[in-house]
């Protein structure tokens, strides 16, 4: 015997049962695990407590504040490190935990701070990010993956973005000579055993011993590991010095013991 099928009121559906605004919208799932990059491309003493970074961060944190899809997985950050590699720690971190998928979006300030090499920069953005399934966002860009249309403007902006670096590459190097040319110190870093007096390096009457103890060391035949043990018996290492120099106080567990690099490049920087 045929079974009766049910007939449905297609015109008051809506009777069976709550209608669909009375029903309870779910909250929105966090889609993405986010990371932020921050560089610094040059730490000097204007910039040295890295307010340049804090900067950034705190403009990638609000952006991220202000979306209800992202959550911040964990931050990045490379201080004195170019843009034309991306030879960096913070940077080669990220990649791993992308890697590993701990992170699904990464949010850098622009694009700049990615990177300022148009066919590696390009390379990331265009590869893979997306290879990876991860979503780039460059803020001060307006750059977004997620929008389309928007693989047409980044090949430009990191073009641009070349450019910048050799163009600043160039009026460095003019700058410099014309430091070179007065006899003047064209550098931020003052060596150690200098001490920079109106852009002329003069000897630091403070530790110009030890230099010149490490360099009679080294001609009697020491090696560089001997010459950093007997500094660390009786002086504090350059990174120490300049925490002092600058009024800071040296943390209790701060390394204050010489090793064989820092007297490598005493030795080769002189």
């Amino acid at each position: 015997m045929a079974r009766k099928s049910k007939k449905v009121d297609f015109v008051n559906v809506n009777d069976l049962g709550p209608q669909a605004s009375q029903l309870p919208v779910p909250a929105k799932a966090v889609c993405y695990k986010t990371g932020l990059y921050a560089r610094l491309s040059e730490e000097t003493e204007a910039n040295r407590e890295r307010a340049t970074v804090e900067t950034q961060m705190d403009l990638l944190r609000k952006f991220v504040a202000e979306r209800d899809d992202m959550v911040i997985a964990k931050e990045y950050v490379d201080i004195s490190c170019t843009g034309t590699n991306f030879e960096r720690p913070g940077f080669e971190e990220m990649m791993q935990d992308m890697r590993n998928g701990l992170i699904n979006c990464i949010i850098v300030k622009d694009l700049s701070r990615l990177g300022r090499n148009y066919v590696e920069t390009g390379n990331y953005i265009e590869r893979v990010f997306p290879f990876f399934g991860v979503r780039f966002i460059a803020v001060t860009d307006g750059y977004d993956s997620d929008k389309p249309g928007e693989e047409l403007l980044m090949p430009l902006k990191n073009m641009i973005n070349e450019m910048y670096v050799k163009d600043l590459s160039r009026k460095m190097k003019t700058a410099h000579r014309a430091y070179w040319k007065n006899g003047e110190y064209s550098s931020g870093a003052v060596p150690y055993g200098y001490v920079n007096i109106d852009r002329h390096l003069y000897p630091d009457d403070k530790v110009k011993g030890t230099v010149q103890e490490i360099f009679r060391l080294f001609l009697q035949g020491s090696s560089m590991k001997e010459i950093a043990r007997r500094m660390s018996q009786k002086e504090i290492n350059p990174k120490a010095y300049k925490m002092l120099r600058f009024g800071h106080e040296i943390p209790a567990d701060f390394n204050t013991k010489w090793n064989y690099v820092t007297v490598r490049t005493i030795l080769t920087n002189a």
